[in-house]
């Protein structure tokens, strides 16, 4: 960060001292050119400071004619803040119905540049820990993955929360808000639609009655009962 007296007037033959502190601290958090060059002022008409961490970095500088008139500049505040990040998660791609037994694929959304990015993949079922959670840290003993998607088993009926944490490796983290999916049975391949029956018949007949099915009936078991005026 660079930084200049305002001078008025003639500058010919001045000196300067530029200094600069974090946070109004002293020890390591601060510096100038007087304690950079023994103690000597500069002719430099600027100076530079670099913003080594979040806060509010100080600036003052002493001028010095070398006829006996001195003037210091009142201190000016800048404000450092982190480099934003090229990339934005803004969200989880995946579906948001499953049947049990399905392997659900979940990744993040990503805007910006992905490069180098982390992942952190975790699902829960009806938001229960236990057996009814994991994660790839879980998996990976605590460490994160740079596969950009993973897959949980949806193994029971229910609502799977899943979440992602995404780490830059520069300081940055951004966790993507909680999607929910919801689990249910396989539906069957046939369906019962009634009873093949005669609606009359005469003492003694054999009456024979059957299901109606639609759809594959393959492995399907019956139980035939039948009862007289409901006794």
């Amino acid at each position: 960060v660079e930084f200049s007296a305002k001078i008025e007037g003639d500058t010919t033959g001045l000196s300067y001292s530029y200094a600069w502190s974090w946070e109004g601290q002293w020890g390591d958090n601060w510096s100038s050119t007087k304690l950079e060059n023994d103690g000597q002022m500069t002719t430099e008409t600027s100076g530079a400071f670099l913003a080594k961490k979040e806060g509010t970095d100080s600036v003052w500088i002493d001028v010095d004619d070398g006829k006996g008139n001195t003037a210091p500049a009142e201190r000016v505040a800048v404000t450092v803040t982190k480099v934003p990040p090229a990339w934005t998660i803004t969200g989880i791609e995946v579906q948001d119905s499953a049947y049990v037994g399905d392997d659900v694929p979940f990744s993040a959304i990503i805007e910006g540049d992905a490069t180098g990015l982390k992942y952190s993949y975790a699902w829960s079922w009806e938001g229960q820990w236990g057996d009814n959670w994991s994660s790839t840290k879980l998996r990976n003993n605590g460490e994160m993955t740079t596969e950009t998607s993973d897959t949980f088993k949806a193994a029971k009926e229910g609502t799977y929360s899943v979440w992602i944490e995404v780490d830059d490796g520069k300081g940055t983290t951004a966790t993507a808000e909680r999607v929910a999916v919801t689990v249910t049975k396989v539906p069957p391949e046939w369906t019962l639609k009634g009873i093949e029956v005669t609606d009359s018949a005469y003492i003694g007949d054999e009456v024979e009655f059957s299901a109606k099915i639609e759809g594959d009936t393959t492995g399907l078991s019956y139980s035939y009962a039948w009862s007289w005026e409901g006794q």
